[in-house]
């Protein structure tokens, strides 16, 4: 996956966007996050190493992904193993669909 393209995760009907990559190891994904203010996003982090997704293990799992430098940056620590997807939240990888 390269940055700029949409992926659909799970047949979910919401596209998420790739935002960030380290290589083919990691890749950072946004989407609006539902029932929230337009703009608001919520993230997911590929790890293809592990073969999981989901967020990163931080207090409350939150990290800016508002700009794109906030995503590559994220790719990038969890490529060099700073920051990990969050074991409490790992699901499949399982994607449906790129574009």
């Amino acid at each position: 996956m390269t940055v700029g393209q949409r992926v659909r995760l799970d047949a979910e009907r919401q596209w998420w966007s790739v935002r960030g990559a380290a290589g083919d190891v990691v890749v950072v994904l946004t989407r609006q996050a539902p029932f929230r203010r337009r703009g608001a996003l919520e993230y997911t982090v590929i790890d293809w190493r592990s073969g999981v997704r989901g967020p990163v293990n931080v207090i409350g799992q939150g990290w800016g992904v508002d700009t794109d430098e906030q995503c590559q940056e994220l790719a990038e620590l969890v490529r060099d193993e700073r920051w990990l997807v969050s074991m409490r939240n790992w699901r499949p990888i399982d994607v449906t669909d790129v574009r």
